[in-house]
């Protein structure tokens, strides 16, 4: 497998920000069915809405109508065996125009400026000591919940719970204004290879369920799309510019779970879930099934 040269990034001397990348390289994807596929690297744009860079492509002696992130491109090149036909020439990128940068220069600089004048008029008042009380327990909270320590979050809850701040996790407050809102991203999930993800979903299953045990526990819920996405050796397309799909993961010593939109799964990544024995469930059902399972644990 090949990737894209590695990105790298120099600040010069004048102080701008530049992108490294290679004009004109070659990657030869060969998939199993269709003749060789050739990716060419055209050019590179930066994009100041979305402070993002792009890779312009060509196949087939004519370029791609879109462009493309570099994880995009990255992905295109991991699915099938891919090598590097052509280096291509060194280039760089400005990433920031002069009038940018000194554009966001200045708004950091007036928001910092507003920020302490507030922060003074504050300070040593009531109202500030009670709430740089809540921001430290809130920062403690979240660091607690990250690291799954039931006992510490429990204590936190009660120590909010004096400043009448109380925790709820049912319901989705957006659902409630925001009539219109758009349905989910339900790209397809696809397969990795076990050449290109170099182990296969079984050994990392195990891999991971041997940490699990070491830290003192017998299962595991995975919220973090990339963790999932590496695990399960899949990719998705429901983020932009991030190839991961939404869904949640489960795993014990006896079943992994993987609760995802069923209308993203084609035959062939159903099949392959089943044959690993993996379970498929819907996204929305994680909640009920957690319960379920606290349940269990306190019978």
């Amino acid at each position: 497998m090949a990737a894209v040269i590695s990105p790298a990034y120099r600040i010069g001397d004048n102080g701008k920000l530049y992108f490294k990348f290679n004009q004109g390289a070659e990657y030869t994807v060969t998939p199993p069915i269709i003749a060789p596929l050739v990716y060419r690297i055209a050019a590179c744009e930066f994009e100041e809405s979305t402070g993002k860079e792009y890779y312009r492509i060509q196949s087939a002696g004519a370029e791609l109508p879109a462009r493309f992130s570099i994880q995009q491109v990255d992905l295109m090149l991991s699915q099938y065996p891919c090598t590097i036909t052509a280096a291509g020439e060194p280039q760089e990128l400005p990433l920031l125009l002069d009038e940018v940068q000194q554009f966001y220069t200045k708004k950091r600089k007036e928001l910092s400026k507003a920020n302490k004048a507030e922060n003074q008029k504050l300070k040593g008042t009531e109202w500030n000591k009670n709430l740089q009380a809540r921001a430290a327990a809130l920062d403690n909270l979240d660091f607690y919940r990250s690291q799954g320590n039931a006992a510490k979050v429990v204590e936190l809850e009660k120590k909010l719970a004096d400043k009448k701040i109380s925790f709820v996790y049912d319901r989705d407050l957006a659902d409630a204004v925001w009539k219109e809102r758009p349905a989910m991203s339900c790209e397809a999930l696809h397969v990795l290879t076990e050449q290109v993800a170099g182990k296969s979903v079984s050994e990392k299953l195990a891999e991971v369920m041997e940490e699990v045990k070491k830290g003192g526990a017998e299962k595991l819920l995975l919220t973090k799309l990339d963790d999932l996405m590496w695990l399960f050796n899949v990719r998705g397309g429901d983020v932009e510019c991030n190839p991961v799909a939404l869904s949640y993961g489960y795993i014990g010593e006896k079943e992994s779970i993987l609760f995802v939109q069923k209308e993203a799964l084609c035959d062939e990544t159903a099949n392959y879930l089943k044959d690993n024995h993996i379970a498929v469930r819907p996204y929305d059902s994680v909640m009920d099934f957690l319960e379920k399972e606290a349940g269990k644990e306190t019978k």
